[in-house]
């Protein structure tokens, strides 16, 4: 009889610490599901990532090719330089004859 209280004693006691240990589990397997979800939020999936990127890189094909344009432009605009200096000369000298002309 002695043995049976022993093994009912020795029952209660795996039993008691089965639970603690499930217990255990449990709240380990909630806060590891917890860190999951905290961890989705934080991290940016490669698709969000790939589509953010995409953006970037069309925003920046856009500013070059508007700096492109703005060097054409700042070019062509050199080169007419020295066309309106000539007609800036020619009416000074239209000026000047029409001044030399009433006198």
């Amino acid at each position: 009889m002695g043995n049976e209280l022993n093994e009912g004693e020795r029952l209660v006691k795996l039993e008691t610490k089965l639970e603690t240990e499930l217990t255990a589990i449990k709240e380990a397997l909630y806060d590891l599901k917890k860190i999951v979800l905290i961890r989705e939020e934080i991290y940016v999936t490669k698709d969000i990532l790939e589509s953010k990127l995409e953006l970037h890189d069309k925003e920046i094909e856009g500013l070059h090719r508007g700096l492109n344009e703005i060097r054409d432009n700042n070019k062509s605009n050199k080169q007419l330089a020295p066309a309106w200096g000539q007609v800036v000369f020619a009416l000074a000298a239209v000026i000047v004859a029409i001044v030399a002309s009433w006198k």
